[in-house]
Protein backbone atom coordinates (compact mmCIF):
# COMPACT_ATOMS: atom_id res chain seq x y z
CA UNK A 1 0.00 0.00 0.00
CA UNK A 2 2.71 2.72 0.90
CA UNK A 3 4.31 1.41 -2.30
CA UNK A 4 1.18 2.59 -4.55
CA UNK A 5 0.94 5.78 -2.74
CA UNK A 6 4.65 6.92 -2.67
CA UNK A 7 4.83 5.36 -6.75
CA UNK A 8 1.24 6.66 -7.88
CA UNK A 9 0.24 2.82 -8.40
CA UNK A 10 -3.13 1.76 -7.75
CA UNK A 11 -3.34 -1.06 -6.10
CA UNK A 12 -4.81 -3.05 -8.97
CA UNK A 13 -2.09 -2.03 -11.25
CA UNK A 14 0.02 -3.63 -8.25
CA UNK A 15 -2.17 -7.05 -8.65
CA UNK A 16 -1.88 -7.48 -12.18
CA UNK A 17 1.41 -7.20 -12.27
CA UNK A 18 1.65 -9.54 -9.82
CA UNK A 19 -1.02 -11.29 -11.50
CA UNK A 20 1.37 -11.47 -14.79
CA UNK A 21 4.54 -12.11 -12.62
CA UNK A 22 3.26 -15.59 -11.43
CA UNK A 23 1.66 -16.40 -14.98
CA UNK A 24 4.99 -15.82 -16.36
CA UNK A 25 6.50 -18.15 -13.47
CA UNK A 26 4.29 -20.71 -14.31
CA UNK A 27 5.49 -20.96 -17.70
CA UNK A 28 8.81 -20.90 -16.62
CA UNK A 29 8.13 -23.86 -14.35
CA UNK A 30 6.77 -25.76 -17.07
CA UNK A 31 9.61 -24.97 -19.48
CA UNK A 32 12.16 -26.06 -16.08
CA UNK A 33 10.21 -29.51 -16.22
CA UNK A 34 10.03 -30.23 -20.19
CA UNK A 35 13.61 -29.88 -19.44
CA UNK A 36 14.40 -31.70 -16.82
CA UNK A 37 12.14 -35.02 -18.39
CA UNK A 38 14.13 -34.40 -22.03
CA UNK A 39 17.61 -34.25 -19.74
CA UNK A 40 16.94 -37.86 -18.50
CA UNK A 41 17.08 -40.39 -21.62
CA UNK A 42 17.02 -42.87 -19.25
CA UNK A 43 13.41 -42.28 -18.31
CA UNK A 44 10.85 -44.44 -20.71
CA UNK A 45 7.88 -42.06 -22.76
CA UNK A 46 5.17 -43.20 -20.22
CA UNK A 47 7.29 -42.61 -17.13
CA UNK A 48 8.22 -39.15 -18.81
CA UNK A 49 4.32 -38.36 -19.64
CA UNK A 50 3.46 -39.61 -16.11
CA UNK A 51 5.68 -37.69 -14.08
CA UNK A 52 4.90 -34.00 -16.16
CA UNK A 53 1.11 -35.08 -15.62
CA UNK A 54 1.84 -35.43 -11.62
CA UNK A 55 4.08 -32.32 -11.23
CA UNK A 56 2.10 -30.61 -13.29
CA UNK A 57 -0.77 -31.66 -11.15
CA UNK A 58 0.19 -30.76 -8.22
CA UNK A 59 1.50 -27.44 -9.45
CA UNK A 60 -2.11 -26.25 -10.27
CA UNK A 61 -3.25 -27.33 -6.89
CA UNK A 62 -0.67 -25.57 -5.68
CA UNK A 63 -1.56 -22.47 -7.39
CA UNK A 64 -4.63 -23.07 -5.81
CA UNK A 65 -4.18 -23.12 -2.48
CA UNK A 66 -1.55 -19.61 -2.87
CA UNK A 67 -4.70 -17.85 -4.18
CA UNK A 68 -6.81 -18.86 -1.39
CA UNK A 69 -4.30 -18.21 1.37
CA UNK A 70 -3.52 -14.85 -0.26
CA UNK A 71 -7.44 -14.04 -0.09
CA UNK A 72 -7.37 -15.26 3.76
CA UNK A 73 -3.89 -13.70 4.69
CA UNK A 74 -5.63 -10.15 3.62
CA UNK A 75 -9.08 -10.89 5.84
CA UNK A 76 -6.78 -11.87 8.63
CA UNK A 77 -5.03 -8.38 8.19
CA UNK A 78 -8.19 -7.21 8.28
CA UNK A 79 -9.61 -8.64 11.57
CA UNK A 80 -6.65 -7.55 13.43
CA UNK A 81 -7.02 -3.99 11.85
CA UNK A 82 -10.73 -3.43 12.89
CA UNK A 83 -11.23 -3.21 16.30
CA UNK A 84 -14.14 -4.37 16.18
CA UNK A 85 -13.53 -7.63 15.38
CA UNK A 86 -13.81 -10.19 17.11
CA UNK A 87 -11.70 -12.44 18.38
CA UNK A 88 -13.16 -15.71 17.22
CA UNK A 89 -13.16 -14.43 13.77
CA UNK A 90 -9.03 -13.87 13.98
CA UNK A 91 -9.04 -17.12 15.56
CA UNK A 92 -11.06 -19.11 12.39
CA UNK A 93 -8.76 -17.01 10.09
CA UNK A 94 -5.65 -18.53 11.56
CA UNK A 95 -6.93 -21.63 11.55
CA UNK A 96 -7.83 -21.80 7.39
CA UNK A 97 -4.43 -20.52 7.39
CA UNK A 98 -3.60 -23.24 8.92
CA UNK A 99 -5.57 -25.42 7.04
CA UNK A 100 -4.32 -24.29 3.96
CA UNK A 101 -0.56 -24.73 5.02
CA UNK A 102 -1.74 -28.28 5.77
CA UNK A 103 -3.21 -28.57 2.51
CA UNK A 104 0.24 -27.84 0.72
CA UNK A 105 1.84 -30.10 3.05
CA UNK A 106 -0.06 -32.86 1.78
CA UNK A 107 0.22 -31.73 -1.86
CA UNK A 108 3.99 -31.43 -1.79
CA UNK A 109 3.82 -35.06 -0.35
CA UNK A 110 1.50 -36.22 -2.90
CA UNK A 111 3.75 -35.20 -5.69
CA UNK A 112 6.92 -36.87 -4.10
CA UNK A 113 5.10 -39.74 -3.71
CA UNK A 114 3.86 -40.06 -7.19
CA UNK A 115 6.92 -39.12 -8.37
CA UNK A 116 8.84 -41.15 -6.45
CA UNK A 117 7.28 -44.37 -6.49
CA UNK A 118 7.44 -45.43 -10.29
CA UNK A 119 10.69 -45.07 -10.19
CA UNK A 120 11.69 -47.42 -7.26
CA UNK A 121 12.14 -50.31 -8.81
CA UNK A 122 14.75 -48.62 -11.57
CA UNK A 123 16.00 -45.74 -9.15
CA UNK A 124 16.92 -42.75 -11.53
CA UNK A 125 20.26 -41.00 -11.73
CA UNK A 126 21.61 -38.43 -8.85
CA UNK A 127 21.79 -35.86 -11.32
CA UNK A 128 17.95 -36.69 -12.34
CA UNK A 129 16.84 -36.23 -8.21
CA UNK A 130 19.07 -33.43 -8.06
CA UNK A 131 16.97 -31.66 -11.13
CA UNK A 132 13.80 -32.89 -9.18
CA UNK A 133 14.98 -31.41 -5.99
CA UNK A 134 15.20 -28.12 -7.92
CA UNK A 135 12.20 -27.97 -9.30
CA UNK A 136 10.10 -29.09 -6.44
CA UNK A 137 11.34 -25.50 -4.58
CA UNK A 138 8.91 -23.89 -6.82
CA UNK A 139 6.05 -25.54 -3.79
CA UNK A 140 6.69 -22.62 -1.76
Amino acid sequence: IIASCTHGKSMVDIEKRIQTVEKKEYEEIQNDLQLVIERHPELSSSQREKLKSQVLEGLDRHRLLKEQERQVIGLFLHSHLDPAEKDEVRKAFKEKLEDIYQAKARNIEEVVENVATPLRNNPPTPIFEDDFKTLMREFR
